[in-house]
Formats: structure tokens, C-alpha cells, sequence
């Protein structure tokens, strides 16, 4: 998620956004009472290009700033501002760092997911140049950028957005002649590296491996295997109300606690008992709901 507009105002509170790859909007972990959610159905056509599409609007009291902390999922994501405070979409590239943002006043906006398989063609870009920016979407798109933000922030309601979101999508990925088949191979690899095959199994040498990570994911094969281990310990909290760090660290992979705590605090930013403390135990207090 983008910066959000606001002067900086006290008191401020704490609070996690996690949201990770299967969740169809945000996390457990994350509360936000005030806020109202809506996941956009993905169209059939547009899945293998698409895995999530959130709109999230918040009013933050006056005299009140949030501090959030976006935790990373890899994923590269487009920014439409649905307010209209902000002058142009952007593309935020992958991260492996937890992002800060603060939020207050009115928040409006549309964060769309794209999958390995297409966000290459999508954004028109290597991953590479990416990672870790926030880059206007009109470097890349041009106009075209521009006009579909305007055309999304003046929706009358969810049924227009929707319907103008899939058709530039659309038009987008005809234009850059659909999902490569380059993509469509990084996203078979990126799924057999997570499920712990190597490359004898997968067919590929690690050389074009790594070639078409940086390409398609704007991570390596090693930052993917670690981010995705990390995901899944995430998951597997979501189930334990005590955890024994210790136990989870060896099932899920890693040598001993310690090098759990390391990638921990690297993705996070903080400490498993700090992160616990920020997450919400249970269902999400966020007021959510499916569209079309």
C-alpha cells in the first residue's frame, strides 16, 4: 500500500497488515473496525493474471494517525487512489521488507495483486528495475494509466469500478500479447521451488532459474524459497494460541529457532513476540464482503 495523505496529528495507534497469498482480503492479523473492505471478484478469464483485488476505504478520526505495518508478500501490486488526492496510479514492485505507512484521514484505494505469470506483461517492465520502489504508473503505461485511474475513481459504485478495472486489464494484456509463456514457466517453477523440489526435478538449470526469477518475480529462487517458508509460518500461527518456537521453527524448515528469529525480524521487522502482540487472534474485525 501507497503512503496516505494526511497532516500528522496525535495519539497514534499500532496495527499489522498482513495479507498473504490464498487470502482473499486482509489477514486475521489485521484490525481495522473503522474500515470497510470489498475483494472484487476476478473474473474467470483474468485469474491467471489477476490473484487479488481489494478495496479499502477508511475514516480515521480526526486528531488520529495509524501506524501500520504492511508486512511483505511478494507480490507486485498496482495503486489506484480512489480519493483523488493522488496525481497518478503506481506500481509497487516486490518487497522482502516490512513497509511503514501512515494512515489518516480518508483513505480510499484499489490494491490489485498480480500473479508471477503476468506481472511482467502487465506492468511492462522486468521485475527487476522493481524491487522495492514505487514507481508512477504512467512511466510505464503511459496515458493509458492515468485514464483507467479516472475511469476507477469516478465509478458510481463497485459494479462500474469492477467493470472498468477487467476491461483495462483486458486491453492491457492484449496489447502486450497475453501471458508469455516465459511467466506461465516462472509461475510452474516459483510453485516447485516452494514445494521443495530443485532443479533436477523441476528441468532447469539454475542459471535460467535465476534468469527467470529476477525477470518475472523481481526476487532469486533463494529470497522466494524464504519468503514462502515465512508464509507458511504465518499460517500455521493463525492456528496456535501457544506457540513453541522452537518446534514450529524445525517444522517449518529452518535449522534451529535462531534462524527462524533472523528471517523473521529481516521480513518483518520485528520479533515473533512483538508481531504477536500487534495480531488479532481469530476472525478479522475488518468489515469485509466479495464483489463482483
Amino acid at each position: 500500500m501507497a503512503d496516505r495523505p494526511g497532516c500528522q496529528t496525535e495519539p497514534q495507534a499500532r496495527r499489522l497488515f498482513v495479507g498473504l497469498p490464498g487470502d482473499t482480503g486482509p489477514g486475521p492479523e489485521t484490525v481495522a473496525p473503522q474500515a470497510e473492505t470489498d475483494t472484487l471478484s476476478v473474473p474467470p478469464d483474468l485469474r491467471p493474471a489477476i490473484r487479488q483485488a481489494l478495496v479499502w476505504r477508511e475514516a480515521v478520526a480526526p486528531h488520529r494517525r495509524i501506524v501500520e505495518h504492511v508486512l511483505p508478500d511478494g507480490a507486485v501490486r498496482l495503486w489506484f487512489d480512489l480519493s483523488g488526492a493522488a496525481a497518478e496510479p503506481l506500481v509497487l514492485g516486490p518487497r522482502l521488507e516490512a513497509q511503514t505507512v501512515i494512515v489518516q484521514g480518508c483513505v480510499a484505494g484499489l490494491s490489485l495483486a498480480l500473479t508471477p505469470a503476468a506481472a511482467r506483461a502487465i506492468v511492462g517492465a522486468p521485475l527487476r528495475d522493481l524491487r522495492a520502489q514505487a514507481v508512477g504508473f504512467t512511466d510505464l503505461w503511459g496515458l493509458e494509466a492515468r485514464d483507467l485511474g479516472d475511469r476507477l475513481t469516478g465509478a458510481a459504485d463497485l459494479g462500474q469500478l469492477a467493470a472498468a478495472l477487467w476491461q483495462g486489464l483486458r486491453q492491457r494484456l492484449q496489447c502486450a500479447g497475453g501471458l508469455s509463456d516465459e511467466g506461465r514457466r516462472t509461475a510452474r517453477v516459483a510453485a516447485a521451488l516452494a514445494r521443495g523440489e530443485g532443479p533436477d526435478k523441476i528441468g532447469l538449470g539454475e542459471r535460467r532459474i535465476q534468469q527467470l526469477f529476477v525477470e518475472h518475480l523481481g526476487l532469486s529462487p533463494r529470497e522466494h524459497r524464504r519468503l514462502w517458508r515465512w508464509h507458511s509460518l504465518l499460517r500455521r500461527l493463525r492456528m496456535v494460541d501457544r506457540p513453541d518456537w522452537a518446534a514450529l521453527a524445525v517444522a517449518q524448515g529452518w535449522y534451529d529457532q535462531a534462524h527462524m528469529l533472523r528471517d523473521f525480524r529481516a521480513f518483518a521487522g520485528m520479533t515473533p513476540t512483538a508481531y504477536r502482540a500487534l495480531a488479532v487472534s481469530g476472525p478479522s474485525k475488518t468489515a469485509g464482503r466479495e464483489s463482483g
